[in-house]
Formats: C-alpha cells, sequence, structure tokens
C-alpha cells in the first residue's frame, strides 16, 4: 500500500514537471527596444510596431521606448511613424532592437533599391516619389535612373522618345530593347521608322502617363529568365497607380515653361559665299559668261536692275528657330469603401517643338479599380486610352522636308520673301531660285506632315485566395494601337520648295495607317510557407501573347495644284503601295522558387519554358529557360547583426539563360514581294527560308555587392556581368541562284562584359539642412566572337549605299565602315609621287583628299574600307546633388558619355564643296593654291573624285556631359483644404559640354542599333525652363 503511494505521487511530481516545462515552452518572450531619428538620435513616440504576418503590435512611448510579447524571437519586425520610411528588420532571435528610422523626404536622385516581393522578380525599383517632377514622359524619368541602362533621345522632335539599351547588343537582327510590361501584361509596340513621315518613329512610351506610374522596375540577369525568350535584354515592369484610399483625394499636378534652342552651325556669310561660288563655279562652267549669267551678283556693278534680289544678308537659321510652349495638365480622383476602391485619372499635355508647325498634343485618361467580389475573390482591372497628335518634320538630309538643312543650304544673299524692283518685302515666300535648295520658311510653314495615334489598354484579373498561404490569379489583357499618318510637300504651285524623284515630283502626298494589336492571358498560383525560421516562396504560370503589326502606305506625286493634298488626286504614273504585315505568338509556362534561410541566404530560382511563332517548321519547338541567384545577407549574420554602422551588405551571385525570338517572322519562311519593272507589276522572291532558324540563347552571368552603411548616408552597389549571347541570326550569303542574294541563319556570337556602379552618400544630415551627392557610372565592352560562314565582316550598306557599318569577329556590332584619309595632297608634285587612283581610272591630284590605300594596289575603291568608327560609349552614366533646407530644396543631375562616336551627315553635306548650297564656314580653309596646307579639299563640282565620299572625315567623338536637369522645389504643408503638396521651377538641357561639332551630341536615328550615333539634321533637344506644382486635396 505504501509503496502504491509512493509510486502516485512521483508520477504526480512528473506530471508536474512537465507542466512546468510545457508553460515555459510556452511563455511569452519580451521584445524592447528603441526608435530614433537620425537627427541626433532623438526617439520618435507613437512609432508602430509590428510582426510581418502576426497581430503583435505596439507603439513606442515618449522616449521611443517599446516592449512587445511574441511567441519567438523569430520574424520580421515593422516599424514606422508618419513622415519616416517604413523598415523591415530580422529579429534573429534578439531580444532588443535598436531602429533608426530615415525620414520621408523628397530626393529626387537616389540608388534604385532591389525589390523583390513575393511573387515578383527581384529588380532594382524606382518608385513615383523618386520621379523628377519636372519629367513629362518616361523616357525623362529613365535617363540616369538605373545603372546599366543607357538612354539615348532620338532628337528633339516632340514626341520622337529614346532609344532604349540594356548592357550593349544581344543581337544582329532581333529586337535590342528591354521587353516592357505595364501592369503585368507585356507591350510590344510598333518601332520600325515611319514610312511616310521620314526620320521619324514615335516613343514606344507614349502610351502612359508619367504621372499614372506608381513604380518602375528594372530586372535583368538571371531574374529575367521568367520572360525566356523575351527576357534577353531586360524586362522594364511598370506598375500604374493602384486604387488603395477608402478616402476620396483629388490630386491636381501642372507644369507651364517654354522651350528654345540658341544653338546654331556656322556658315558662310555673304562674302564668303559668293567666293565659294566662283570657285566651285569655275569648275562647272568653262565660259565664264555663262557662270556669270546664272549668277548675276558676282558681277560688281551696283546698277544692276536685279541686284534687290540678292542684296540680302538672311540668317536663315534663327528664322526658323522660334520657343515654343510647353504644358502638361494631370488630374486624379481615387477613393471607393471596403468593398470597391478606384483611381480615375485624366491629362492633357502639349509639347511644342523649336521650329513652327512641330508640336505633340496628347491626352490620356486611365481608370484602375478593385472589388472585393467575397472574401477570397478579387476583381482587378486596369483600363488606358491615349490619343496622341503630332505635327512633324522630316529629319533626313534634304532640304525640301527638313527645315534646318533647308536653313543651313540656302544662300545667305537671298531673302525669305518675294521683293520688288524698291526692295520692298512682299507677302508671298521667295521661290527656289537657281541655287536649287528650298525656302525654309516655305518648308516649316506650307509642308504638312501629322501623325495621329490611338491606343487602348484592358487588363483585368481575377484573383483567389486559396488560403492565407496560397493565391491564384487569372489575367487577360488586350492593347490596340492604330495610328495614322500623312505627308504632303508642296512646291507645283508656290515653287518653293524643290521637286522630289530628280525633279520629276512637282509635290509628293503620301498616306499610311498601322494597326497593332497584342493579346495576353495568364493563369498563376503563387504560395509563400513559414518553415522553422525559414522562408519558401513558390509559384508557376502559364501565360501566353499574339501579336500583330500592320502598316499600309500609298505615295504619289503631282497633284494638279497645290491645294490638293492627298492620294486622291495624284498623277497615275509615279503611284504605288507599300507596307508590312507580321504575325508574332508565344507562350510560357514557367515556375519560380525562393528560398530563405534564416534570414541569411536566399536561393531563388526562375525556369520558363515557351514556344514562338518565329522559330522555323524544323526547329526546336520549345526551349527552356533556367535562371539561378544566391544572395547573402551578410547584415543578418551572427558577426554584423547587431552593427550600427552597417545596415545593409549583400552579396549575390547568379547564372541564366534567356533568348531572344523577337524577329520578324517571315525570316524563317518562303515569300514572295511585289515589284516594278517597266510600269508592270511583278513578285520576286523575298526570301529563302531557313526552316531552322531557332531563337536566340543568352548566358547571363552576374554578380555584385550592395550596401548601406551609417543609417544609410553611404549606399553603394557594383554589379559584374558577362552575357554570352550564341545562335545570333545573321545574314549569311548564298548563291544568286536563288534570286537573292542571303539567307538568315543562326551563326553567330556574341559577348557582353561590363560593370555597372551607384554611389550616394549624404553629406550633411540633420533636420533643417541636408545635402547628397551620388551618381552611377557603366562600362560595356560588347565583340562578336563569332561568324559561321563569313570569310570577312558582314557589310551593311546603309540609306543607299551612302555610308556603311560592319560587323566582324573580334569587333564590336555595327562599326562605322569607311576610308581612312591622311590629309589633303598638297602639292601637284606630291599628288604624281603617290600615283594614287579611283576605279576610274582618274588621278587624285592637288588639292584633293588622300585616302589610304590599304591593299597596296595604287586604286582608292571599296576595298581600301576598313572600320572607322563606333557609336558605343566606352562609359556612360550620370551624378547628382541635391541641397535641401526645411522645405525648400535644390537639386541637379548631369548625364554624361564618354568614347562613343558620331557619323556626323550634316557636316559631310555642309563641306561636300560640289555644289551651289551654302557651306559650313569651315570651307574657308579649303585648298586653292599649290603648297597650301589645309585640311580641306579643294571645290569641284560634282566632287568628281569622292572626296565627300564616307570616311573618318565625317566621324567625331561625340563625348558630352550635360547639365540633364536642375530643380529648385519647395514642399507645401496641410492648409485649409489643401492636404500637401509641392510647386517648383526646373530646367532642363540647359547645359552641354562636347567637342562634338553638330547640334547635339544626343543623336538617335533609329531604334535599331545600325542606326546609332547617325547625326541626318535631326532637331536638337530644346532647352526648357518650366513653373510646376502637385497638389493633393
Amino acid at each position: 500500500m505504501e509503496g502504491t503511494m509512493i509510486k502516485q505521487h512521483k508520477i504526480a511530481v512528473l506530471l508536474a514537471l512537465m507542466m512546468v516545462i510545457a508553460f515555459g515552452a510556452n511563455a511569452q518572450q519580451v521584445l524592447k527596444g528603441k526608435v530614433s531619428s537620425p537627427y541626433g538620435n532623438e526617439p520618435i513616440s507613437e512609432a508602430y510596431i509590428s510582426i510581418e504576418n502576426k497581430e503583435n503590435t505596439a507603439q513606442t512611448d515618449g522616449q521611443g521606448t517599446f516592449s512587445i510579447e511574441l511567441d519567438e524571437l523569430e520574424g520580421n519586425l515593422i516599424v514606422w511613424s508618419p513622415g519616416f520610411r517604413e523598415q523591415t528588420i530580422p529579429l534573429l532571435g534578439r531580444d532588443y532592437i535598436e531602429v533608426v528610422l530615415i525620414p520621408q523626404r523628397t530626393d529626387y536622385y537616389e540608388v534604385p533599391a532591389k525589390n523583390e516581393e513575393q511573387g515578383s522578380m527581384k529588380g532594382e525599383v524606382l518608385p513615383a516619389e523618386r520621379f523628377k517632377p519636372s519629367s513629362m514622359y518616361v523616357e525623362d524619368v529613365l535617363q540616369g535612373a538605373f545603372p546599366g541602362l543607357n538612354v539615348i533621345n532620338k532628337s528633339g522632335m516632340p514626341g520622337e522618345g529614346a532609344y532604349v539599351n540594356l548592357r550593349g547588343i544581344r543581337s544582329l537582327t532581333g529586337k535590342n530593347a528591354p521587353l516592357i510590361v505595364i501592369n503585368g501584361m507585356p507591350y510590344l509596340p510598333d518601332m520600325n521608322n515611319s514610312a511616310i513621315i521620314k526620320g521619324y518613329s514615335p516613343s514606344m512610351f507614349n502610351v502612359i502617363s508619367v504621372d499614372d506610374i506608381d513604380n518602375i522596375k528594372l530586372v535583368k540577369g538571371s531574374a529575367a529568365s521568367r520572360y525566356g525568350s523575351m527576357g534577353s535584354n531586360g524586362v522594364l515592369l511598370i506598375e500604374t497607380s493602384s486604387p488603395e484610399d477608402m478616402e476620396t483625394v483629388i490630386e491636381f499636378s501642372g507644369q507651364y515653361g517654354m522651350a528654345y534652342n540658341n544653338k546654331r552651325l556656322p556658315v558662310l556669310g555673304v562674302d564668303d559665299f559668293k567666293s565659294y561660288i566662283g570657285d566651285v563655279g569655275l569648275t562647272r562652267y568653262e565660259d565664264m559668261g555663262d557662270m556669270l549669267d546664272l549668277f548675276p551678283f558676282l558681277r560688281d556693278d551696283p546698277d544692276y536692275y536685279y541686284n534687290f534680289l540678292y542684296n540680302n544678308e538672311t540668317d536663315w537659321q534663327d528664322l526658323i528657330d522660334k520657343s515654343s510652349f510647353v504644358t502638361s495638365n494631370h488630374l486624379r480622383v481615387k477613393g471607393g469603401d471596403a468593398i470597391a476602391k478606384y483611381d480615375l485619372s485624366v491629362g492633357a499635355s502639349n509639347q511644342g517643338g523649336t521650329y513652327d508647325n512641330a508640336n505633340f498634343t496628347r491626352y490620356t485618361t486611365r481608370l484602375n479599380a478593385q472589388v472585393e467580389l467575397s472574401q477570397r475573390f478579387q476583381l482587378v482591372t486596369s483600363m488606358g486610352l491615349t490619343y496622341g497628335n503630332s505635327k512633324l518634320h522630316e529629319q533626313i538630309l534634304s532640304d525640301a522636308t527638313n527645315p534646318l538643312m533647308a536653313a543651313l543650304y540656302k544662300a545667305p544673299i537671298l531673302s525669305p520673301f518675294k521683293k520688288d524692283e524698291y526692295n520692298n518685302q512682299l507677302p508671298a515666300y521667295d521661290a527656289v531660285r537657281q541655287f536649287g535648295v528650298s525656302n525654309p520658311l516655305a518648308v516649316v510653314n506650307d509642308t504638312k506632315m501629322e501623325s495621329d495615334n490611338f491606343d487602348a489598354f484592358l487588363n483585368t484579373g481575377l484573383n483567389f485566395e486559396v488560403n492565407d498561404h496560397t493565391k491564384m490569379q487569372a489575367v487577360f489583357g488586350y492593347y490596340s494601337g492604330y495610328k495614322r499618318q500623312s505627308a504632303f510637300i508642296p512646291g507645283r504651285s508656290s515653287q518653293t520648295i524643290t521637286p522630289q524623284e530628280e525633279g520629276v515630283a512637282l509635290n509628293t502626298a503620301r498616306a499610311g495607317t498601322g494597326k497593332v494589336s497584342n493579346l495576353f492571358y495568364k493563369v498563376s498560383a503563387d504560395m509563400v510557407e513559414e518553415l522553422a525560421g525559414n522562408r519558401l516562396e513558390a509559384g508557376m504560370g502559364y501565360q501566353g501573347i499574339m501579336i500583330r503589326h500592320e502598316f499600309d502606305g500609298g505615295f504619289g506625286r503631282n497633284t494638279s495644284s497645290d491645294f490638293y493634298k492627298t492620294l486622291s488626286y495624284v498623277d497615275a504614273e509615279g503611284r504605288y503601295f507599300s507596307g508590312y504585315y507580321d504575325s508574332w505568338n508565344w507562350m510560357s509556362l514557367y515556375g519560380y522558387a525562393k528560398y530563405t534561410m534564416g534570414d541569411q541566404w536566399i536561393a531563388s530560382l526562375n525556369v520558363s519554358a515557351d514556344g514562338a511563332s518565329s522559330t522555323g517548321a524544323d526547329a526546336s519547338r520549345f526551349g527552356v529557360f533556367p535562371g539561378l541567384e544566391m544572395t547573402w545577407q551578410a547584415k543578418n549574420s551572427p558577426w554584423l547583426k547587431n552593427s550600427q554602422a552597417v545596415n545593409q551588405l549583400d552579396v549575390h551571385v547568379g547564372y541564366g539563360l534567356t533568348g531572344n525570338s523577337q524577329y520578324p517572322t517571315g525570316l524563317s519562311r518562303q515569300f514572295y514581294a511585289s515589284q516594278a519593272y517597266r510600269q508592270l507589276a511583278g513578285i520576286v522572291n523575298g526570301n529563302v527560308a531557313n526552316t531552322s532558324l531557332g531563337r536566340e540563347r543568352n548566358q547571363n552571368f552576374d554578380a555584385g555587392i550592395d550596401a548601406g552603411f551609417f543609417d544609410r548616408r553611404l549606399v553603394a552597389s557594383l554589379n559584374v556581368y558577362q552575357t554570352i549571347s550564341t545562335d545570333v541570326i545573321f545574314p549569311q550569303s548564298i548563291s544568286s541562284v536563288y534570286g537573292i542574294d542571303e539567307m538568315y541563319v543562326n551563326g553567330a556570337k556574341l559577348e557582353n562584359k561590363g560593370i555597372e556602379a551607384a554611389l550616394q552618400l549624404r553629406l550633411v544630415d540633420n533636420r533643417d539642412v541636408s545635402w547628397s551627392v551620388g551618381g552611377t557610372i557603366n562600362k560595356n565592352q560588347n565583340k562578336i566572337t563569332v561568324m559561321e560562314g563569313a570569310d570577312g565582316p558582314v557589310i551593311r550598306e546603309m540609306d543607299g549605299g551612302k555610308w556603311a557599318v560592319s560587323s566582324a569577329v573580334g569587333e564590336n556590332p555595327y562599326n562605322f565602315y569607311g576610308f581612312v584619309s591622311n590629309g589633303v595632297i598638297s602639292t601637284q608634285e606630291e599628288a604624281d609621287a603617290l600615283g594614287l587612283v579611283d576605279f576610274k581610272g582618274d588621278q587624285f591630284n592637288a588639292g584633293d583628299i588622300q585616302f589610304e590605300d590599304l591593299n597596296q594596289d595604287g586604286v582608292i575603291d571599296d576595298q581600301d574600307r576598313t572600320i572607322i568608327g563606333d557609336a558605343s560609349p566606352d562609359f556612360f552614366g550620370s551624378f547628382f546633388t541635391q541641397v535641401r533646407y526645411k522645405k525648400l530644396s535644390l537639386s541637379a543631375q548631369f548625364t554624361f558619355s564618354s568614347g562613343n562616336q558620331i557619323y556626323n551627315g550634316v557636316r559631310r553635306e555642309m563641306e561636300s564643296l560640289s555644289n551651289f548650297r551654302n557651306q559650313s564656314l569651315a570651307v574657308d580653309k579649303r585648298w586653292q593654291t599649290d603648297g597650301q596646307q589645309t585640311d580641306i579639299p579643294k571645290a569641284s563640282y560634282g566632287d568628281p573624285m569622292g572626296n565627300s565620299r564616307f570616311s573618318d572625315r565625317w566621324i567625331e567623338d561625340g563625348s558630352f556631359m550635360r547639365l540633364n536637369n536642375v530643380t529648385l522645389s519647395y514642399q507645401l504643408g496641410k492648409w485649409s483644404f489643401f492636404e500637401g503638396g509641392e510647386v517648383y521651377l526646373a530646367g532642363e538641357n540647359l547645359l552641354t559640354f562636347t567637342d562634338y561639332l553638330g547640334l547635339d551630341p544626343v543623336v538617335s536615328y533609329a531604334y535599331q542599333p545600325a542606326w546609332q550615333g547617325v547625326d541626318y539634321g535631326a532637331m536638337p533637344l530644346p532647352s526648357t525652363v518650366k513653373f510646376g506644382f502637385n497638389l493633393q486635396f
């Protein structure tokens, strides 16, 4: 009995001990800490404290301290206070944490933070509050914002946009621009140059207003593998403003200013022009009388009756350049309730060019809505409409349609208006006259070039929350774009504009329409699981897109008078039609997983398998593109987690495969093309089908460090990368028996490697005063390593053979390819000793350019061409500074590029010394006497020896540094019915430092890489001064 009682007592004691242990194991642990500001560690009271994915919350007291009970000291602590940025800090087993919150200030320039939200791809994020307030277009925001992203404005023509490239050229045939994704939907616009308005291609971002954007994320490297064969050039993810407010909020922003251009190219004045005409005329006419009959102003005869026609000193560039009005206005209303939220905006903008009849007007509206259908179902919709109207001028080397070229060519001795014998100006524009150059004012005011664009976006998603850990989504998206373009070049009635088409077209009419449609669909599932202090995020999805691009244009000439401006009235002779159609489909099955181990190690995997209709029938239909990245968050390691000096220290390394299937579908198919022969229409072979043509492939390796120190007063990132592009498509020469001389094959290999660095330093940082500096710098080396079947460089003749580019093993793609000059032959004795002849057998004489005879055969011909330049920069980037005093701040951003070269086609025309057009002031140094030492050749009508042929004479250093933006702003506080806002004064492109002799070193003729660094007389980027405000009610 006694033994039984002892046994029961022992059992009772044991149970009690187990209960104590269990109670202790489940006892709440207490996390304590302090929240302060960086201004002398002042405590922040009433800061909100919470634990991610848990209900535990607290607030700081007057001393900035807090205490919160937790089941375990794991997870992420979230700290926020009004006026400060939210911070997320891993607990890492700590029971005491000191948090320094960073003030929520308006700093327009900041190193983009890397972001990887649940289900999203890792990338660098630029939120809307970091946009420069005067930005009117997306390109303005992107310039200098992201390391590795090169943004080059195509021109100053309103609405033209910019060439955008990430980490160099990866394709010789396909697209080289980042994939644009708007609200989760890939957006693939038509990026071809207009066939109606030459030298014009609209901005690919014109469909969206900057004021509607919430953030922009740039995805590159292994993370882009999720987009497979569309992700080879990186991905720009654009998210528009989401409906989040339940209170009604009204926001209005406006900016108003002037755009102007004070840059001029030096041209010959009256006396110098007459001297030049005399020189070149003597090489055209053997009889002096014939020349004086054509150019009577060369007579020194004050009694000549028609002197009134030639007694002018006209500055034609001043006549065509003007200041213009620039404005942008945007209204947003957002609100809702617990069931439905909305975000509605309307906008209107107008950007005037620096020529008359050059402006871009745009109207936008967007509705973003979110409806809670039930506790688990949510409907999300985004709809946008855009209408844009552009009044334009062509930007080619033509005096008939380019005001700049007409102004440069036009003789200064002529008047812009007709004159009577009493030297009185008449209201009508003066005619072309004997120099064969259009009247610049007639070009500006009488030519009609217009483009209308209608764009519609629809993106609808249904979200289903399966449980607290899993979500599913179905998305449908549709984009429709329609453009209508027209051009009319008069001259038949007024005779103020030179006839086109070798003098046959007395006036010209063109018109065309284009259609683009993108149909997108996607279903996906995402999940997140907390696993004993670790975290797993994973998901998969299926997505596809169907693209249609079509353009149809009509061309004609010689309506009965300039009153009739449409194709309905052109002559039957010379009338023709042209266009293109491309259908491109893509589908992808993707998956991803991200595993976080102890808040210290992160492994991210992205895999996609996709197929595209552009590949040949015999090629592999699907490609697999995996990407893996490892990240070590060293700040969360045991020896750094308590460091107050180190706020962030991430080391990452990644490897991934991407591809490029964005090339014309017709390259892998047989088709025929129309061709006229002696006024008869026929069809010819348009392509030799390569049924084995496959997608291009890219191997991406990158590694880097992201760091923040001293309460993030010093923030830096450094990345190195290498991309090897294989199966690159290029045209390979084939036998002429096929009826065409080339076929596209997967036979080239390219390599890009480089380094990207970004730095931001807050030199002064207190409550009233702060001063920040920083910037980015990027260097990329691009070269071709393999071109199968190519015996030498692949030469591409551009613009009808006026110039050329080459792609060769060991060199950059698309190098300028031409002749090498070695000065001017000074004496005839020197010329005879050289004994050089052209392909006709004519000898180069004194006053001609001495071209290098590279193959040493004594003949200067195409065999003596070589690489003479490269449009790619050695390095590029930006730097900024921002000073703040209380609510007033002054910021400035500079952009720069070094080592890029430009083909100055304008200077080639203006120093050709081969016609009766005005020339550059430099031709005053032209060779005129035997023995003269100069670098400008002699004047010779028609340039019989080709002194102005494409050579290194026209290739210039395009390096520059530009004051891209300077802004003085003031933050408004809450007052009356105003909730807050900002007013500012901004200047753009105010200063440019460069040795380039053209009007603007920032120039890009088209979206295609082969046309980079080509100056064909583009309207220069204007300088602008604006006043603006952003108000919230």
